[in-house]
């Protein structure tokens, strides 16, 4: 999949949430397809991971419905955002793929784990911020633990999927990033993985058509938990610091040109934020 199509299937996913919602199982079954995870042998542990899959996307389905009807479900940490974040992570995965085509390995129970993972990651969000580290990844760990455990996920396979989650705190990115620079990225290392995560969760809120409106849907949740930086998060000005924090370095994004992509976007707010400057001045 190419930047321009995962743009598209952005766009998709927007008119449906406005319109005729197909629900987090279908996506979750659609990346899973795209993926082939099922075209392999199904072992026992394959098995648990992929009823975990379709049991954790029925029951967040079935919460974020019911919170919708009452306009409790976050603004922005809601189903949507968890069915950008999936179809992000396929494209990395797949485009991980191509560019290792070479290596004589291929572990998909990775992919798997990593797709639960991206699917968990903000299971319960309470549409609140960290007040110290990893506080609300720790509380998504604690609700996810007993799916998985009915489901019949491993404990190492669950402490995998938990540590990835913990690193989806955007305060653990700079480190990780700045580590796997100037090393050889593989896949099979779990802080790779979770690099690939972190950009999954952030990819749409970084490209131009579906970036700005997700800026203002966290400026009505930050306004909620009164947060003070909701005044500012979807200002030109807000959006340029967002960009500029924005990190892309694994193989996958760099071969998409995803980083362009984001420089093009904090040029575009660059010159917005001049224009306001100066129209303020007139």
């Amino acid at each position: 999949m190419t930047l321009d199509e995962l743009e598209l299937t952005f766009s998709n996913l927007r008119h449906a949430w406005r319109g005729d919602w197909s629900g987090l199982p279908k996506v979750v079954q659609a990346c899973v397809n795209q993926l082939g995870l099922r075209a392999g042998r199904m072992t026992a542990r394959f098995k648990a991971i992929d009823l975990c899959l379709q049991t954790l996307s029925h029951l967040m389905e079935q919460e974020g419905s019911q919170l919708a009807t009452t306009r409790q479900e976050p603004p922005y940490h809601n189903r949507l955002h968890t069915a950008d974040t999936l179809v992000a992570l396929t494209t990395l995965l797949l485009r991980s793929r191509t560019l290792d085509a070479s290596r004589s390995y291929r572990q998909p129970e990775l992919e798997w784990l990593g797709l639960l993972a991206m699917l968990g990651h903000d299971f319960r969000h309470p549409g609140q911020i960290n007040r110290f580290p990893q506080q609300i990844e720790s509380a998504t760990v604690s609700h996810l633990r007993p799916v998985m455990t009915q489901c019949g996920v491993s404990a190492p396979d669950q402490q995998y999927v938990a540590e990835l989650i913990l690193f989806t705190d955007p305060l653990q990115a700079p480190a990780l990033h700045r580590k796997w620079r100037a090393s050889s990225f593989d896949l099979r290392q779990l802080e790779c993985m979770a690099i690939l995560l972190e950009e999954a969760d952030i990819l749409a809120s970084c490209l131009p058509e579906s970036g700005p409106a997700l800026g203002e849907s966290l400026k009505q949740e930050w306004q909620k938990a009164e947060f003070a930086a909701a005044r500012t998060v979807a200002t030109p000005a807000g959006r340029q610091v967002f960009l500029r924090s924005a990190l892309f370095s694994s193989p996958a994004s760099l071969d998409l040109a995803i980083p362009q992509k984001v420089a093009q976007q904090t040029l575009n707010s660059t010159a917005k934020v001049k224009n306001t400057v100066s129209n303020q001045i007139k």
